[in-house]
């Protein structure tokens, strides 16, 4: 081999190699700090439990958690296999603990004690919970259900109990004054007159329902609301997609109490 040929051809190439070096380097420094603010910002909103807004399922622009939850087997494949997309989109994946103050409890609470929220009571009449029925009116024909006791959060966290503003008279009807439920337990009917003094939901026919085995949850499939003295359908609506059984779980449709 003629060295005096081949010495020209080597330190020729030889930038291109450094270039080709330099390139790699930089390219694997991206990479490197790419994955670091990746996971510092999946960690950020995953304590949060709130979908990642700059997440790019692997990084393909248009891919991001509103993607991953817009097709009902994708959400289920990706979420179950793909640990990035789990901390990158819990609220798509269904992973967000729920809220630690559920708005009304079933008892009645105690004035003073903690553990309401104001925004968990944004959806109660007046931010309130009822409790303490009775049936009560001036004359037999304005007997209702109304409640005798109400409570709401103040901005402390604290039950507050508030009086319930009830007219000084009694109907001449044995029924006066005795406790009642706002909701029949049988399920009522269209146009049906009903007896309770504001606008009341009652809940019937509760099912498992959910459009994956992790967000399965145990809810009302028909609803009633009293208006005007009559009973009106207000059955929540399900999406086909989220109310036709799946094999991954065997609960889905099938009655559970709440």
């Amino acid at each position: 081999m003629d060295s005096s040929v081949s010495l020209p051809i080597i330190l020729n190439s030889f930038p291109n190699q450094i270039n080709r070096i330099i390139e790699t380097t930089t390219i694997m420094k991206f990479l490197f700090y790419s994955t670091i603010l990746a996971l510092a910002t999946a960690t950020a909103f995953a304590s949060e439990c709130e979908d990642n807004p700059n997440f790019l399922y692997r990084n393909r622009e248009g891919r991001g958690c509103d993607w991953v939850g817009r097709n009902q087997r994708r959400t289920e494949r990706l979420c179950n296999r793909r640990q990035q997309v789990r901390d990158n989109c819990p609220e798509t994946c269904s992973l967000c603990v729920p809220d630690s103050n559920p708005g009304c409890p079933p008892s009645k609470p105690t004035s003073g004690d903690a553990g309401c929220s104001l925004v968990a009571l944004a959806e109660e009449p007046n931010q309130s919970c009822f409790y303490d029925y009775q049936v009560l009116g001036c004359t037999p024909d304005e007997l209702e259900c109304k409640p005798t006791t109400s409570f709401t959060c103040d901005e402390d966290g604290l039950w507050v109990e508030i009086p319930e503003f009830l007219l000084d008279c009694v109907a001449n009807d044995p029924s006066w004054g005795t406790d009642c439920t706002p909701c029949p337990t049988n399920k009522p009917t269209m146009d049906e007159a009903c007896t309770t003094d504001r606008s009341e939901t009652c809940e019937y026919d509760f099912e498992y329902k959910g459009c994956s085995s992790e967000d399965i949850r145990c809810t009302a499939t028909t609803a009633f609301e009293c208006q005007d003295n009559v009973w009106v359908d207000n059955s929540p609506f399900f999406l086909d997609g989220c109310s036709s059984p799946s094999p991954s779980d065997p609960r889905l449709n099938t009655p559970c109490i709440p």
